[in-house]
């Protein structure tokens, strides 16, 4: 890993960021970091592999290069560059003894909300769903995943899927805390399964390394 990819963002790259973020035309595309830190999370913990021709167009609601949205190749590259890194911010603290704290935006009155946060750790969850059914089944660990379906769910438009719970502020303290503490516990629950994705992953590498030029 380069120098550069082991430091976090700094202010200036937040906003250029922020600035790409703002002109994906799509409504399916996530324009803000709080949704993306929840979706990047979210894969992460992941059992699978997540590829980027998988992941790219959920964030960008659609292709990466969008026409609106990227002036040039190079800005493409260096928003490219900008996600990596928050990417292995994330890893190097999940793998790591550090304690995960969710990227969260603070709205009107200095709070923070956490719905766009949950909303993108559902996105990347839903990305490969029969996966993470494992988890969801599991009558012990399933419990991981309450804070941030409650917060996920709060504004549903279905009332059948909203919360019953009356989430305060003091409640909702409690579940960011809370979401902080599972995601640290999901990436552990699911660490045997990615490293037997990596090895079966590494293994296809290194036989396609092996085959010759004029082989099939």
């Amino acid at each position: 890993m380069s120098p550069q990819r082991d430091r976090p963002l700094n202010d200036v790259e937040c906003a250029r960021m922020d600035g790409v973020l703002s002109r994906f035309r799509s409504e399916y595309a996530m324009n803000n970091r709080e949704e993306i830190d929840g979706f990047l999370a979210a894969l992460i913990c992941s059992p699978d592999i997540a590829k980027p021709s998988e992941y790219l167009p959920e964030i960008c609601g659609g292709e990466m290069a969008h026409d609106e949205a990227f002036v040039d190749r190079e800005q493409l590259l260096d928003f490219w560059g900008l996600l990596m890194r928050h990417w292995d911010g994330i890893v190097r603290i999940l793998h790591g003894e550090d304690v995960f704290a969710p990227l969260l935006l603070r709205g009107e009155g200095g709070i923070a909300h956490a719905n766009d946060w949950a909303l993108g750790f559902m996105r990347g969850v839903r990305l490969h769903y029969k996966s993470w059914k494992e988890l969801f089944d599991d009558k012990e660990h399933s419990c991981l995943l309450f804070p941030i379906l409650v917060l996920a769910h709060e504004h549903d438009p279905d009332p059948e899927m909203r919360p019953s719970i009356n989430i305060d502020v003091e409640r909702r303290e409690k579940l960011i805390l809370a979401i902080a503490a599972s995601v640290t516990a999901i990436y552990r629950y699911f660490a045997p399964q990615r490293r037997r994705m990596e090895t079966g992953f590494a293994a296809e590498r290194t036989a396609e390394r092996k085959i010759g030029r004029n082989d099939l």
